[in-house]
C-alpha cells in the first residue's frame, strides 16, 4: 500500500507544501496545473512533488483555456487561480475580472491516470480545485470506477459559477463512502 496525495489545480502550491508538512515523506506527492504563468513561476516550488503542466481532464487532448490576466483590481495578474477549462466559468470570470487570455493547454485523462498507476488498496487523497472541470472528471471517474481507488476527496465545487449542480455527485460519493471536504 502507497500513500498518495494528488493536487489538481496546484496554483502556487501551497496545499501540497501544507500536506507535505504534515504527512511528510510517508506520501508520495503529485501535482497538476494548466495555467502555463503558475506552472512555469512554480515549477520548481517542491522538488519532492511531480507536478506536471497539464489539465485535469477526461481525455488526453488539447483544450482552449482561459487564463485571467488582468484582474478585478486592474492588476497585470496570472496568477489569480481562476483560470479555466470551463466556458461558463470563463464568462463569469469575465464579469468580474478585467481581461482574460485563450491559451491551449495539455490535458489529460484524469481516470486513466488513476487507474493506471495505483492500486485500490493504495491511501489516495485528492485535492481538487480545477474551475468547473470537476463536474466532467468525477462524472467520468464515478462511471468508470476510478472514484472507487479514491479514500479522502477536497473539492470546490462551482455551481454558481458555471450553472452546474453538484447535487449528484455528491449524493455519489456519500453512497460510496468516501471521506469529502469541500474546498473554499
Amino acid at each position: 500500500m502507497r500513500n498518495i496525495f494528488i493536487d489538481c489545480g496546484y496554483n502556487i502550491g501551497d496545499v501540497t507544501d501544507d500536506t507535505y508538512k504534515q504527512k511528510g515523506e510517508e506520501y508520495d506527492y503529485f501535482a497538476f496545473e494548466a495555467n502555463p504563468y503558475l506552472f512555469k513561476a512554480y515549477k520548481d516550488r517542491h522538488p519532492f512533488c511531480k507536478l506536471e503542466e497539464k489539465a485535469v481532464w477526461i481525455e488526453d487532448c488539447t483544450l482552449p483555456f482561459y487564463v485571467v490576466k488582468v484582474d478585478k483590481y486592474g492588476e497585470d495578474n496570472a496568477f489569480t487561480g481562476a483560470s479555466t477549462l470551463n466556458a461558463e466559468k470563463s464568462k463569469w470570470n469575465m464579469s468580474v475580472h478585467k481581461k482574460e487570455e485563450k491559451v491551449e493547454v495539455k490535458a489529460f485523462n484524469f481516470s486513466s491516470f488513476i487507474l493506471n498507476n495505483f492500486k485500490k488498496n493504495d491511501n489516495i487523497v485528492i485535492k481538487m480545485d480545477i474551475e468547473g472541470a470537476e463536474y466532467k472528471v468525477l462524472n467520468k471517474m464515478i462511471e468508470d470506477g476510478s472514484i472507487d481507488y479514491v479514500n479522502q476527496l477536497t473539492v470546490e465545487f462551482h455551481d454558481e459559477k458555471t450553472g452546474e449542480s453538484s447535487k449528484e455527485i455528491m449524493r455519489e460519493i456519500n453512497r460510496k463512502g468516501i471521506n469529502f471536504s469541500n474546498w473554499h
